[in-house]
């Protein structure tokens, strides 16, 4: 038997097939055997009650194709890029828009490492230092840190770079849409509403337990009040997830925000 590591190893004489990162490439190959494996490999020895969980998470995923994991990680991670830094930059101005960027750095940070582990279902250090966005934040980071001026060919591109984003955004968004279900709605929907009462009670109750004032706080409960996020949609999809019902969330929560997010200004301007 190779390393879970490679492209393949066998177990009981059959050939399992995996990704650069040690991923199943075939669901259908799971099994418990295979299970015991990948834990060894990891010096972990699978308990009864570690058999109990597993069961429970199979038999969900048998039933509603997304993990548990999925739901609560898509309700939670908001559209703060390009829909957050521009409402926090008109509201507050290039005070508000500091504030966003550092939300948005970190939840970047989170979601390509930590998200993208939910996702897969497995964390991979190789994965985490792949991601292109992770690496973006890390030099962005640096290179404000340091204070040195890029030459203007570079800032040029850059800039040239970025406005590309959104477009792309549009696009996938269209994209993540085709794949939308019309059952479905019903249980967005509901999902929708949980997702955006929680969001602003929990904008609100953070900003008042660290007491933020001014521009602190009225970023603070913007950002976690976007809608979500169309990362979520390539996350799944990149993992081989269902991305339909995420589709749904984010049409429906974008669409509500035109009537929620106007309120939710008027509440935090000065």
């Amino acid at each position: 038997m190779t390393s879970p590591s490679v492209a393949e190893f066998v177990i009981n004489g059959q050939v399992i097939l995996t990704d650069e990162d040690g991923y199943l490439k075939n669901r259908d190959d799971w099994s418990e055997a295979v299970a015991q494996t990948l834990s060894a490999a990891d010096g972990v020895e699978l308990t009864e009650s570690h058999w109990e969980v597993i069961r429970l998470l199979q038999e969900y995923f048998d039933n509603y194709e997304i993990a548990p994991a999925i739901r609560i990680l898509t309700k939670a991670v908001g559209n703060t890029g390009n829909l957050g830094l521009p409402l926090c930059l008109l509201a507050f101005g290039e005070q508000g828009l500091a504030f966003a960027m550092a939300y948005f750095a970190v939840q970047c940070l989170l979601m390509f490492s930590i998200g993208d582990a939910i996702y897969a279902g497995r964390f991979s250090v190789n994965a985490m230092f792949r991601s292109p966005v992770l690496a973006a934040v890390v030099v962005g980071v640096a290179v404000r840190l340091s204070g040195v001026e890029l030459p203007d060919v570079i800032m040029d591109t850059t800039d040239l770079l970025s406005g590309l984003v959104i477009p792309i955004m549009l696009i996938t968004l269209g994209v993540s849409l085709a794949s939308l279900k019309v059952d479905q709605l019903p249980n967005c929907l509901f999902w929708s509403l949980i997702r955006t009462g929680v969001a602003v009670s929990i904008g609100f109750f953070v900003a008042g337990l660290f007491g933020f004032e001014g521009p602190a706080k009225g970023v603070l409960i913007i950002q976690a009040c976007v809608p979500v996020a169309v990362f979520n949609f390539l996350l799944a999809q990149k993992h081989g997830r269902d991305a339909s019902e995420v589709s749904g969330l984010i049409l429906i929560t974008h669409l509500a925000s035109v009537a929620y997010l106007p309120v939710i200004l008027h509440a935090v301007l000065p």
